[in-house]
């Protein structure tokens, strides 16, 4: 894998073989049922359209937070080498245990609704700037699909399909920086809601990051055993300094002294209802991408569509109850230097009613410097694989190829006249 000079990323395929037989310093082994982070049945690549049924459906590992809060530290080390699988796998999980309520979850999806069913020109009186700003963005803003497609000139199969058919709102929360401006113009009820939402979810990533810490420290425990000279001079820490290390803590951390310090974006996504439109579920609601920064946690609403590569192959994630879906960004792959993955995925439109979804996305601080994570011995393993950038300037780039920009009068022309077919409450 490789990043031009602005971070721009390219797969990185990583033929190492997961070693999934040992569990730590006086933890208990793992089930053979636990022996694989994603498991699928053979069959050849599929279409974005075609129906759900026949695509193999991807089987996501699950981590319980609640149990490795309340877990024994040999549970904890099943947890967390269960996690380093899925990361070494996919970069996803699903997250259960997590305490979220459901009258919170229900809260948010109503008041997003209301949002999104208002005019057009209420929701534009939100706009904060292009894509990836805070506030709302209309259909159009992201290009997700094209961008994917000028950058492979092997994948035509967004030609003459819909795409990235999506309208948002962004709200951002993070530590340093005063939002009480903008924040005054949101509906009073509208940004309590969205608030504690995202207060509560962003203190749930805090907690499983935990979690991604001890997968790591006890991948370094296994290099460290297999090389004998590092064996040798390297002391082993105990179970108590493990769980009190936070591997993530100084690249997340809360602003102060004029840092902006990490920041938390809640994104809600309104996939149009495409019922009506002609040849809709041969399209993408949002096209291949991966996520920029670190962990985004999901939860969206039954409806079919979110698929996710792996090995060139893709695969049907569905949603379940009370439960969060969490994939690794961009940031997370590069500061682990490959050791973990941030697998593509897009929303393709084999269900043609409203979709919406809640994706928390969370970021270091701007300013912060991407490089392999400190304190890391398996993310310092090999040569640091991807352009030394600072976290805004590898965002930006990103946010520059999803954008709009260079679309010309007749791709517009076209775009208005397939959402004009759309059954949209207005």
């Amino acid at each position: 894998g490789r990043a031009d000079s602005l971070g721009h990323y390219t797969t990185y395929q990583d033929d190492n073989a997961i070693d999934d037989t040992k569990n730590g310093p006086g933890s208990s082994s793992v089930s053979s049922s636990s022996s694989s982070a994603i498991s699928f049945s053979e069959s050849k690549p599929l279409d974005a359209g075609m129906d759900v049924g026949d695509m193999p459906n991807a089987e996501l590992r699950t981590i319980s937070l609640d149990e490795f809060q309340s877990g024994d530290y040999a549970r904890k080390c099943a947890i967390a080498r269960t996690f380093n699988q899925a990361m070494r796998r996919t970069g996803f999980f699903y997250l259960s245990g997590h305490g979220i309520s459901e009258e919170l979850v229900a809260s948010t999806y109503a008041a997003a609704k209301e949002f999104f069913d208002r005019s057009e020109e209420y929701k534009r009186g939100f706009l904060e700037g292009g894509f990836g700003a805070k506030g709302y963005h209309p259909w159009g803003t992201e290009r997700q699909a094209q961008a994917h497609t000028a950058e492979d000139s092997d994948d035509t199969s967004v030609d003459g399909m819909i795409a990235d058919m999506v309208e948002d709102f962004m709200y951002s929360i993070h530590g340093g920086t005063d939002h009480e401006e903008y924040e005054s113009r949101l509906p009073a009820e509208f940004k309590r809601i969205l608030q504690n939402y995202t207060t509560q979810v962003a203190a749930v990533r805090q907690e499983f990051l935990k979690i991604a810490s001890l997968a790591l420290q006890l991948a370094d425990a296994d290099l460290t055993a297999d090389d004998s000279e590092l064996a040798t001079t390297n002391e082993s820490p105990s179970n108590e300094d493990l769980l009190k290390t936070n591997l993530f803590g100084e690249m997340f951390r809360k602003g102060g002294d004029g840092e902006m310090g990490h920041v938390h974006s809640l994104r809600i996504n309104n996939y149009f209802d495409l019922s009506g439109v002609e040849n809709a579920t041969r399209g993408f609601r949002l096209g291949e991408h991966s996520d920029y920064a670190g962990f985004t946690v999901l939860n969206a609403e039954d409806v079919r569509g979110l698929q996710v590569k792996v090995d060139g192959q893709w695969f049907a994630v569905r949603p379940r109850a009370n439960t969060f879906l969490v994939n690794a960004g961009l940031v997370i792959k590069m500061i682990t230097n490959g050791y973990w993955h941030s697998s593509s995925h897009r929303v393709a439109a084999t269900a043609t009613e409203r979709r919406t979804s809640l994706a928390l996305f969370s970021a270091p601080d701007p300013e912060t410097m991407i490089g392999p994570l400190r304190g890391c011995r398996v993310c310092s393993a090999e040569p640091f694989k991807y352009s030394r950038v600072s976290v805004r300037e590898h965002i930006h780039h990103c946010f520059q190829t999803a954008s709009n920009r260079g679309e010309d009068d007749d791709e517009a022309e076209e775009t208005i006249t397939i959402v004009g077919k759309m059954n949209r409450k207005l």
